[in-house]
C-alpha cells in the first residue's frame, strides 16, 4: 500500500530497501510483492539474493503470460540483478 502511496505523486520515484533483511529471501518475496524497485544487501548475501529475487520474478511471470511475452519480445527472461531490481 505505501509504494504505491507514495508513487501516486510521483512514478519515477524509486523505492527499495537496504540491509541484510534485503538478503533475507523471504524477505525479497515480500518486498516483490510490495512493488520495491530494487534492494541491496551486504556482500556476502549476494549470490543467495540474486537467486530468491531471480525466482520471485520468476513466481511473477509464471502467474502473468503477458509479463512471459514482454520479457520475451525484450530477449531476456531474467532481470539483471545488480542491486536487484524488481521488474514489474
Amino acid at each position: 500500500y505505501a509504494v504505491k502511496r507514495c508513487k501516486k505523486p510521483n512514478p519515477a520515484i524509486k523505492v527499495g530497501v537496504c540491509g541484510e533483511h534485503g538478503g533475507d529471501p523471504a524477505s525479497i518475496q515480500f518486498f516483490n510483492k510490495a512493488g520495491l524497485d530494487y534492494i541491496s544487501c551486504s556482500p556476502g548475501r549476494v549470490p543467495i539474493a540474486k537467486i530468491a529475487a531471480a525466482q520471485a520474478h520468476i513466481e511473477d511471470i509464471t502467474r502473468d503470460g503477458s509479463a512471459v511475452k514482454r520479457l520475451a519480445r525484450e530477449g531476456a527472461l531474467l532481470p539483471s540483478l545488480f542491486l536487484f531490481p524488481m521488474l514489474p
